[in-house]
């Protein structure tokens, strides 16, 4: 019989996620800083026709686990400021806005041999939040 070890470069992640809302435009700037132990990486990525805040965390956090999975990663910690947002996971709320959304993160999760959702202090979120801002900003110059 074999046993396949997890890979211990693909587990125990931790992931910071933001998004800042554009209600004039209704994008969103989402985004996912990967701290892996050894380096941390930024990603970012830009979603069109979102209705509030809270469906920009929603969309963050999907597109952060989609990345994560595509990576490999199999057990991930996921910290977000939005304190709201984390509760409805956590507490496995299907809010109206957002069903949609919270049942493909649901089903993603699954994916995961461990999975946690964490709320922080703005102030630790603070390297993500920056990154999503100046890209926000950037975009209203055009």
């Amino acid at each position: 019989m074999i046993m396949l070890e997890p890979n211990p470069m693909r587990s125990g992640i931790t992931i910071y996620t933001d998004a800042v809302w554009n209600p004039s435009s209704g994008s969103a700037e989402l985004g996912w800083i990967i701290d892996d132990r050894v380096s941390a990486t930024n990603h970012l990525a830009t979603s069109l026709h979102v209705l509030s805040p809270l469906m920009a965390e929603a969309l963050a956090v999907i597109s952060t686990l989609t990345f994560a999975l595509s990576c490999g990663f199999d057990s991930i910690t996921l910290l977000s400021d939005s304190q709201s947002f984390i509760s409805i996971i956590n507490k496995k709320d299907l809010q109206l806005e957002i069903f949609n959304i919270i049942r493909d993160i649901y089903h993603l999760s699954v994916s995961f041999i461990s999975i946690t959702f964490s709320s922080i202090l703005r102030s630790a979120n603070a390297n993500v939040n920056h990154v999503v801002k100046q890209v926000l900003w950037v975009l209203n110059q055009v």
